[in-house]
């Protein structure tokens, strides 16, 4: 058998495919031998009673019986629908064998003579009908001859059916190909591996040479064609590159007694097809299966123009039974018009095209009815319509099974001409269209669309049975499709594409067969990896089915999320976990996931279903979140409680409780109230026990809790992250726990709007906490985050969670801290329970380095100094409130602040004593020594006790001024301060004094007199209250000490800023002149602040003198320091910087310069000083008006258009002269704008003067004429500024 594609000539008569290519081959028609035992198997049991019902009892015999009365759903059973697919149009494969191996081994009968037949065959005898006739008379065949219905149906039971060929559509090849490489048949991926490694069946040899095959074959055609007395269709001009191939699919009624190995069927249109119209067999239909009393199923193709797609063409079935008869087949429907008969349409759409051949799947071909037409007219009644409507509705269920059987071959090829020829069959079948002039609807049919739908929904009902069974039955050996899930994405395409309306059972089977079975997500990938490269929006598909779902209160859906997910493309990494919406996050988008969680309050048998189906979440990682987003809150702690099993194999998880718990609390609307956070409605207390239920039980128990709170919620959170901390270590994870932490901690401040609920953000600053305790240690694990990029994460973080809990504090505690009573000493708390919330929120464990504590103590402190003085001490000394052990930090932060308190009311004069017992005057002492000892500067944890250390902690600390005043004046006090707060306040006293000593002798370091001048407020303070205590008249004078030792560092510093200038302008002009400023390099890099002042100055020893000597530090020389001063006085000019480059390069171009270091001093009269002389002289030649046009133009011609710069620049030149009068400045500015726009105002003189002489004009034109001076440059450079006058401007 020679091979249609590659010619390659198999010795194998009998084989299916092609041993090189692949091709299908097309099977041998029967020999004559076989013509005689033709044969069918017998129908399957109900399958005659079908055939008569729709073919004995209609007074049309080609219509069958049918009283109109019968139930469509009844008339046929599901045997009859179980066919065998023939060989043939695209995508169709051998349904007789279920393996790939057996496929190839199987050979169907050879057609090969019908097909060199087609090649040969002309037009058709132009005897034949006219169309115009068809419905009314045809001719008679051409002699009686007895049908092969009975004797095929005599001989069912002595051979096997006899096979014949349909030409492959071009995507044929493509289907079959793959079969034994990729091809999955019918069942799960992987399957066809086993098949693909049993060994080949080596085709048998035929007998003889192929010389002899073709000859025989030559004789055979030659026979048949003398015996039909008709010739075979051309082929068509048009090839299938060029065309596109349209696949006939039709079933010939058995009253036509159809032989296949003696009659032929043909195709006839219109002039699409080619012409002559309706002469022209378009092609012949091949018998590719026994229906037994349906008839015969038979298929055929044809190539038409790509011009006529989209276009209705008109066309019949003819059947030719011996030379020159043909028998046009007959289509029960009046005509409208005797010039306009009713034939079929064919309009294919090219949207539909897919892989570019078109599936034509008609109904049944029908015999003319015998009387006259006014006979059928007569008898044209609703029983004739019912059984038309049943017969297509058989037929669809015939031509649906052999869609379906193309999925015996599991494959993406097969795949996609199965759902392209799906959506070609349904846009066939959906509206019954004819031809009667036009292409128009069968109206009179009356089968509506939704009867359509309704019928195919019956039919795809048959083929979900299988699968919903709860028998555990395995499938039965015919059904095409093997795996449920993708038995149950088929279905879903189908509702989806054709719009079929869905009971809540249908819903509820559809969601069965989506839900997945595999146990791993390998296993699901694999199992739809096919189906899925099918270019169809199956995300919107299975959105679409939930929403169903949802609306008809069908909670299976929630089960086929997994698949959902399989179809989603994972969202894009983000840095911030927390910036994607909820329904990204849970891969729920377009899916109404919170009105459905709010719908119902109970949510408990949703899940009990999570329960069952827990085996999902190890499938699909999405689905955890998914399922977290679609609990009500009130089953939040149980779905987390029960989870812990699953949550310790996948630690990652714990990141989508924290994340899920934030996005629920966002949505609540407006404050809690009591019943959200004390008593919200319980949840089942056991979803996914640890212990395994007994068989068909579920796991979810019955008991309720009835105290679940977001309290709850979030303690169990906390319990997750200690629980499961040591597993979160390997996850890479943690900067994503920082962000959604803090977004839980803000979104907890938010909704919390009572302070007596509290402890809610206290629980999410916690959880903010753990991860930034965690946070180190996964990054010294991991060695993969660099100490920088840590601390800033962390701070940002740490950040937010402060900036969050200081925001909630202001808002709950909006009322003062006290409330005083009719006796001021009788004070009590607004809110009774504020320190507590203080102290909770205060002592949570963040790394001290961030400064927690001290931020929200700074708070504390500021909202108890908003009090009284003596609210403060009168609360602090009140039994209202206690302090929980050494290391209350809030308690000390309020001692801190009573302290503060008794100094105000001591200097207030009020008697406190009088006020406090014993008792309290002893408290207060311990708080004094607390905050001595506290806040005294530490160094290893020892207490320091250098100078500068002490003294800086002394100048800066805000209470110094308050303890050295209870020091010196409150006994009581002192006699309760302990040893320790005693000697240290000894060393403040001490070192204090001893920087007072060398303040006054001048020996004090610069780096401490800066201090103190920096901080002379609180030097006099202390000095004041030191003073009190005895210290000398002559010290006493300390204000007057300090003015000098500020102006002796003032001195110090001018004269640093000068050198600091000076070396800056030699360094600008180092390439040109060299000087030799290396001793005053060096010193001026020497750290001032610790050296003595009387070592870098000469320092006064009288306190009444204020001007100081002068400074000893860089030992300038006169010339020096005046260069020094005036290059820091004209550091900012730029004519300054202009001369001072100009001299320098003038400089550098000597020879005695070449080469030559310069000491400072001859830098002062070669550089310096020539440079001074041109900026003085500019200055003086300015400040008159002697300033030449040329020196403007040099100097000043940055300045165009920058006359405020100019203005700023002449102001700089006039401070080498402060005192000289500035009122000159206004007037050369104007001037020397309007010397930059002179050229404009000449070249209007130049206008004026022209006209002044042509029309003889006289007058006063002075002005004119110096405006005419101007025009040659180099002749009025030399002249002067002042020329430009207030007349000429």
């Amino acid at each position: 058998m020679r091979c249609p594609s590659c010619q390659h000539l198999s010795k194998d008569v009998a084989a299916k495919f092609c041993s090189q290519c692949g091709h299908k081959l097309l099977p041998a028609a029967p020999g004559a031998a076989s013509e005689n035992k033709l044969t069918a198997p017998s129908a399957p049991e109900g399958g005659a009673e079908c055939g008569r019902e729709l073919m004995d009892s209609s007074p049309f015999s080609s219509l069958g019986p049918g009283n109109g009365q019968e139930n469509p759903d009844e008339h046929c059973s599901d045997a009859s629908l179980q066919i065998q697919r023939g060989a043939a149009s695209e995508g169709f494969m051998d349904a007789a064998d279920g393996t790939s191996h057996e496929l190839e081994a199987a050979s169907p009968s050879a057609s090969k003579r019908r097909k060199e037949d087609a090649a040969l065959t002309k037009v058709s005898d132009v005897s034949s009908p006219d169309p115009k006739q068809a419905n009314g008379a045809v001719a008679e065949p051409a002699g009686p001859e007895k049908g092969p219905g009975k004797e095929v149906k005599d001989q069912t039971k002595e051979t096997k059916q006899p096979r014949a060929s349909v030409p492959a559509s071009r995507d044929h090849r493509q289907e079959t190909q793959t079969k034994d490489q990729t091809a999955v048949p019918g069942g799960k991926a992987g399957e066809n591996e086993k098949a693909s490694l049993k060994p080949k069946k080596e085709p048998k040899k035929p007998e003889g040479n192929n010389k002899n095959n073709a000859a025989a074959e030559k004789n055979a055609k030659e026979q048949r064609n003398e015996r039909t007395g008709e010739l075979s269709p051309k082929e068509s001009p048009l090839s299938s590159e060029e065309g596109v191939t349209v696949c006939f699919h039709a079933i010939i009624s058995k009253h036509f007694e159809f032989n296949p190995s003696q009659h032929q069927v043909f195709v006839r249109g219109g002039e699409e097809f080619g012409k002559p119209k309706w002469k022209r067999n378009v092609c012949e239909m091949y018998y590719t299966r026994d229906l037994h009393e349906l008839g015969s199923l038979v298929e055929g193709s044809a190539v038409i123009a790509r011009q006529h797609l989209d276009k209705p063409i008109p066309y019949k079935y003819v059947l030719q039974k011996g030379k020159g008869a043909v028998e046009y087949e007959f289509i029960y429907k009046p005509q409208q018009k005797e010039s306009e008969p009713v034939n079929r349409c064919l309009q294919v759409k090219s949207s539909l095209l897919g892989s570019g051949d078109w599936h034509q799947y008609d109904d049944i071909i029908c015999m003319n009815p015998p009387g006259a037409w006014q006979t059928f007219k007569d008898r044209f009644t609703d029983g004739t319509r019912k059984d038309l409507v049943k017969g297509k509705q058989t037929a669809a269920a015939i031509m649906l099974d052999s869609i379906f059987s193309i999925l015996e071959t599991w494959n993406a090829i097969n795949l996609k001409s199965f759902f392209t020829q799906f959506q070609q069959f349904y846009s066939v079948i959906r509206v019954p269209m004819i031809y009667e002039g036009k292409a128009q609807p069968w109206s009179t049919l009356e089968y509506e669309e939704k009867e359509v739908k309704k019928h195919l929904w019956e039919c795809l009902t048959k083929k979900m049975e299988p699968f919903l069974k709860t028998s555990g039955d395995p499938l039965p050996k015919d059904c095409p499709v093997r795996s449920k899930l993708r038995m149950g994405l088929i279905i879903l395409f189908s509702v989806e594409k054709f719009h079929i309306h869905l009971s809540k059972s249908d819903l509820t089977s559809l969601c069965h067969l989506l839900c997945s079975d595999p146990s791993s997500p390998h296993e699901l990938h694999s199992d739809l990896i096919h189906i899925l490269e099918i270019k169809h929006s199956w995300r919107n598909s299975l959105v679409n089915l939930c929403q169903r779902c949802m609306d008809g209160e069908v909670d299976l859906w929630v089960c086929t999320l997994p698949v959902l997910h399989l179809c989603m493309e994972p969202s894009p990494p983000t840095k911030d976990a927390g910036v994607q919406p909820e329904d990204t996050w849970a891969a729920l988008e377009g899916i109404s996931f919170s009105e459905f969680r709010e719908k119902k309050s109970d949510r408990k048998q949703l899940v009990q279903l999570m329960g069952k189906n827990r085996h999902l979440l190890s499938v699909d990682a999405r689905l955890f979140r998914s399922w977290f987003s679609l609990l009500p809150l009130r089953t939040l702690v149980c779905y987390m409680r029960e989870c812990s099993e699953y949550l310790s194999r996948f630690p990652s998880h714990i990141l989508d409780c924290l994340l899920g718990t934030c996005y629920r609390l966002q949505e609540l609307k407006g404050p809690l109230t009591n019943l959200e956070v004390g008593r919200l409605p319980s949840a089942p207390e056991s979803w996914l026990s640890r212990s395994r239920p007994p068989a068909g039980q579920s796991q979810l128990g019955g008991a309720f809790s009835e105290n679940l709170t977001i309290k709850s919620i979030l303690q169990m959170l906390l319990s997750l992250l200690d629980t499961y901390q040591h597993k979160m270590l390997e996850e890479p994870l943690i900067q994503s726990y920082l962000t959604v932490c803090l977004k839980l901690h803000e979104t907890t401040c938010r909704i919390t709007k009572d302070h007596t609920f509290y402890e809610m953000p206290a629980l999410s600053a916690e959880i903010v906490c753990r991860i930034i305790i965690l946070k180190p240690l996964v990054d010294s694990a991991g060695g993969q985050h660099s100490e920088a990029g840590e601390k800033n994460s962390v701070a940002t973080v740490f950040q937010g969670t402060l900036a969050a809990t200081r925001s909630w504090f202001q808002r709950v505690f909006q009322n003062r801290v006290f409330q005083t009573g009719v006796l001021s000493s009788n004070v009590r708390f607004t809110y009774p329970e504020e320190i507590k919330i203080w102290r909770r929120l205060v002592e949570i464990h963040f790394p001290v380095e961030l400064g927690w504590k001290e931020t929200l103590l700074g708070d504390m402190e500021g909202r108890l100094k908003q009090e009284r003085p003596l609210s403060q001490i009168f609360a602090f000394s009140s039994t209202t409130w206690d302090a929980e052990g050494a290391e209350d930090s809030v308690s000390k932060c309020f001692e801190k602040c009573a302290i503060e308190a008794v100094s105000l009311v001591c200097q207030s004069q009020t008697s406190l004593l009088e006020k406090l017992s014993y008792e309290d005057l002893w408290k207060c002492g311990t708080l004094v020594s607390a905050v001595i000892t506290k806040s005294w500067p530490r160094s290893r944890g020892q207490v320091v006790h250098d100078l500068g250390e002490v003294l800086k902690h002394l100048l800066t600390w805000p209470d110094i001024k308050q303890l050295f005043h209870l020091w010196g004046t409150n006994e009581k006090i002192l006699a309760h301060i302990t040893e320790e707060g005693k000697k240290l306040m000894g060393i403040a006293d001490s070192v204090f004094a001893g920087v007072t000593r060398d303040l006054i002798n001048g020996t004090i370091l610069v780096g401490h007199l800066e201090l103190i001048v920096k901080h002379v407020d609180q030097f006099l303070s202390i000095w004041q209250l030191q003073s009190d205590r005895g210290l000398s008249t002559q010290e006493k004078s300390m204000k007057e000490v300090l003015s000098r030792r500020k102006n002796e560092l003032l001195v110090l510093k001018t004269e640093k800023t000068h050198v600091d200038a000076l070396l800056r302008a030699f360094q600008r002009v180092k390439d040109l002149v060299e000087v030799d400023f290396a001793e005053i390099e060096k010193r001026h890099l020497e750290d001032l602040d610790g050296k003595r002042l009387n070592d870098v100055m000469t320092v006064g020893s009288s306190a009444t003198s204020l001007d100081p000597t002068g400074t000893t530090h860089y030992n300038l020389s006169p010339e020096v320091q005046e260069m020094a001063k005036t290059t820091d006085l004209l550091k900012e000019s730029h004519t300054f910087r202009m001369f001072w480059a100009q001299v320098a390069k003038e400089l550098s171009e000597t020879e005695e310069m070449e080469g030559q270091l310069l000491q400072p001093e001859e830098a002062y009269e070669d550089l310096y000083r020539p440079c001074f002389k041109r900026f003085t002289k500019l200055y003086q030649d300015l400040k008159s008006g002697e300033v030449t046009f040329g020196e403007v133009e040099d100097i000043f011609k940055d300045f165009v258009n920058r006359y405020s710069d100019l203005t700023k620049e002449l102001q700089t030149m006039c401070s080498l002269h402060p005192g000289d009068p500035k009122d000159w400045l206004r007037e050369r500015v104007r001037q020397i704008e309007e010397y930059h726009d002179l050229h404009h105002a000449v070249h209007a003189a130049r206008v004026i003067a022209a006209v002044k002489e042509d029309l003889g004009l006289t007058g006063d034109f002075n002005v004119l004429h110096t405006l005419l001076s101007f025009t040659v440059f180099d002749e009025f450079r030399h002249e002067k500024l002042n020329r430009i006058s207030q007349q000429l401007i």
